[in-house]
């Protein structure tokens, strides 16, 4: 299971770093002047490499030790994350006058401040959801260019030295912003060249664990609460996963410079291939067991075959009240029942979702789920969509006798299914890492059905929408939204086509009558040709 450190992290783009001379423009104020000519320092008090902490802290990087200061401390459980606090000195700096923060203003303000005004850009996509400005290099305000030469020429060769990384001039930087409900999830920061990751905060003072703490995923190591100026950095490596929690206040805004500092890459692990649930050939039932499920609708011969034609011209389809409404209202209230049959699944860093343990399940749900894994459901796909998921057809003409007619020995296909729980907290994550199931590679082609329920309060503000994309581009195929009683087929290639869930944001809690929590019965069907 991947650990990780919560609430701490941002991801910027790539940047360089040239240095640049800070200069009053004509006209300015000569406080203002005065400010902007104050070259910004950082703390002295772990910054200078001949005192005692630095050297203190030297030998806990190095020896991997605990350290703890007032003004620096580590954490070493999952990986090594380090917390400077005030990180560049204000001192001489501070004027009298209002701030946004309240305080006097000085440096760290006006970085603020020139930061608020940045062009920011929505990155919304699996992973994450917040705003980031371009790279910083193309930033004019002088506070911001202080900075970028702080990093350069102060921050890098002070890292070399307590490190002992030969880290390269390369340092990357950009701002980001995040507002309510923004959020990254679990990751680890491993690409090519990565060596440091850093992270320096602007937020309110006031800023406090309730802000941006609560419904994250369970097995969090540590938590880091943002605090005003404020540094982290940690080493990248296979260990390093991290995220940053959900904003759940609408009232502040975690603002935020982080980048890497670059050097020879390490060695990573061979991708892991997670083994996907056991598949196995469709259950015996009668046929029967269709008309006391199913919408009459779905049974009729000239309904399948316009569905059918529709479903093979586009690969998906939406199947609106699917199950017979008296079979729904009895499935959505089964659920709502009882509350000790989910188990949590992981790892966090693919997914946090909540899955039935079928021997806990009340009758209806079980009935169900035997269903849409029995052999007369596959036969209805089967004419539904015109693949070949069994060796027989089915006859549902209402004129005739219901029946089933042999065609030829065709092995029956093989499918898996789950009933899932979904609320706040909930997300699943695309995967380039390639699956096995039954000890062998996954198959390429399958047929993904979606039955959803207690969904009637849902927005699509709350997330929780199923996304289909084109693997290794950013081209958009499907999305599926969580419709009540509505069945949702969708036909793809596994080696090409990825999906996820939205992370399900806090405002499905504050903005629906109590907790919201909504059902998925999640099916997947493969040919045996």
């Amino acid at each position: 299971m991947a650990k990780r450190v919560s609430d701490g992290d941002d991801v910027p783009a790539p940047v360089g770093f040239p240095a640049l001379a800070p200069t009053a423009g004509p006209g300015q104020s000569s406080k203002k002047a005065r400010r902007e000519n104050s070259v910004p320092e950082l703390n002295n008090a772990y910054m200078s490499t001949k005192g005692k902490l630095f050297k203190d802290m030297k030998s806990a990087w190095r020896k991997m030790e605990p350290f703890q200061s007032e003004f620096a401390n580590v954490l070493f459980d999952p990986f090594m994350c380090w917390t400077l606090k005030d990180f560049i000195s204000e001192g001489q700096e501070v004027e009298t006058g209002s701030m946004e923060t309240g305080s006097g203003r000085g440096y760290v303000s006006d970085l603020k401040s020139s930061l608020m005004k940045l062009k920011f850009f929505d990155k919304n996509n699996d992973l994450y959801q917040f705003k980031q400005s371009h790279d910083l290099k193309e930033a004019k305000s002088i506070q911001i260019k202080q900075f970028r030469d702080l990093l350069i020429s102060g921050v890098l060769p002070w890292l070399r030295e307590l490190t002992g990384i030969d880290l390269y001039e390369t340092v990357d930087a950009t701002c980001a912003k995040y507002d309510y409900t923004d959020v990254l999830l679990c990751h680890d920061d491993e690409l090519e060249g990565r060596r440091i990751a850093y992270i320096y905060y602007l937020v309110d003072p006031s800023w406090e664990k309730k802000d941006g703490e609560f419904g994250q995923p369970h097995q969090i190591v540590h938590s880091i609460v943002p605090l005003w100026n404020s540094f982290i950095f940690f080493e990248v490596t296979p260990a390093s996963f991290h995220q940053v929690s959900e904003v759940l206040t609408a009232s502040k805004t975690r603002l935020t410079i982080s980048g890497w500092f670059h050097g020879p890459s390490l060695p990573r692990p061979s991708p892991y291939k997670e083994v996907m649930p056991l598949m196995h050939h469709p259950l015996d039932k009668p046929l029967e067991v269709l008309a006391e499920w199913v919408s009459p609708v779905y049974l009729d011969v000239g309904t399948q075959s316009q569905i059918r034609e529709q479903f093979e011209s586009e690969s998906q389809i939406e199947l609106p009240d699917f199950l017979i409404e008296d079979k729904y209202k009895l499935l959505c209230n089964d659920l709502n029942k009882k509350v000790n049959i989910w188990e949590r699944r992981g790892p966090p860093n693919k997914r946090n979702i909540e899955v039935a343990q079928p021997d806990k399940l009340l009758p209806s749900p079980t009935e169900c789920h035997s269903l849409f894994l029995s052999e007369p459901f596959c036969l209805l796909l089967s004419h539904l969509t015109g693949l070949q998921l069994t060796s027989h057809t089915l006859n549902l003409n209402p004129n005739d006798d219901v029946s089933i007619i042999p065609e030829g020995n065709n092995t029956p296909c093989n499918c898996h299914g789950d009933w899932y729980r979904w609320q706040h907290g909930g997300y699943t994550l695309m995967s380039d890492s390639a699956s096995t199931v039954n000890g062998e590679d996954a198959e390429e082609f399958s047929l993904e059905a979606k039955l959803f329920f207690n969904t009637e309060e849902w927005t699509t503000e709350f997330g929780g929408c199923v996304t289909f994309i084109v693997k290794d581009e950013d081209e958009e195929l499907l999305t599926l939204n969580p419709t009540p009683n509505s069945l949702q087929l969708v036909y793809k290639n596994d080696a090409d086509t990825l999906s996820f869930t939205k992370y399900i944001n806090v405002r499905s809690e504050e903005e629906s009558n109590g907790q919201l929590m909504w059902y998925s019965l999640d099916t997947v069907y493969q040919e045996n040709n």
